[in-house]
């Protein structure tokens, strides 16, 4: 891919002053299969819920490890369902929450691609989707910001995604029967730790876009 330059727009806030607002091309690449993850059991239809991604600013999380999960992400990572988290993101807007995206589900291998668009009072992402069939497992970023150290928009990242266990299922296994955990544990990394391995279940890479 060739350089990509920065594409500027000029957004008005509640303030009345103006931000530099960019967008990114998002792709999600499911990597979640019997040869990336060999253990026994391995579901016959893996997939990943519908994605959720939302633009947001630092005033402002959805999930971090260690913590609690919420009511929306629990349900997320246990059913699938958006519903909940939708609402807990949608609560926040516009002061904290520029933009929320729903998508559809992924099957795994598979990709999905979709544009979001950031400015500097919102430069943050949140991304989140359940591994399923699973207990409570999901995969995701959290608050990642697209502006670098530098203090420039990034033009190009790709982060590995690894599984997460968000703490409110015993369940061992993908198939495993309801086991609510009580009380909840803190959401965990799942890396190398049964059924997975040292592996990334997923890819997901923002591009900076350029008009014209």
């Amino acid at each position: 891919m060739g350089a990509l330059l920065t594409l500027a727009l000029a957004t008005t806030g509640c303030d009345g002053t103006e931000a530099t607002s960019v967008r990114y091309e998002v792709t999600f690449v499911a990597n979640w299969n019997d040869s990336t993850h060999p253990y026994d059991n391995f579901p016959s239809n893996p997939h990943f819920s519908p994605l959720v991604a939302s633009v947001h600013s630092s005033d402002i999380g959805f999930w971090k490890l260690g913590d609690t999960a919420s009511h929306g992400i629990e349900s997320m990572a246990e059913t699938g369902s958006t519903q909940l988290l939708a609402e807990e993101i949608r609560a926040h807007e516009p002061q904290s929450v520029l933009k929320l995206t729903l998508r559809s589900i992924v099957q795994s291998p598979g990709s999905d691609t979709f544009e979001v668009e950031v400015d500097e009072r919102f430069p943050l992402v949140t991304f989140v989707t359940m591994l399923g069939p699973s207990p409570d497992w999901f995969a995701g970023v959290t608050s990642h910001s697209l502006i670098d150290a530098g203090g420039a928009w990034t033009e190009r990242l790709e982060l590995p995604l690894y599984p997460l266990d968000a703490g409110t299922d015993n369940g061992p296994s993908y198939n495993s029967s309801n086991q609510d955990t009580s009380p909840p544990e803190g959401i965990s990394s799942m890396r190398n730790q049964s059924p997975f391995s040292d592996n990334p279940v997923a890819f997901l890479s923002f591009d900076l876009v350029m008009d014209g």
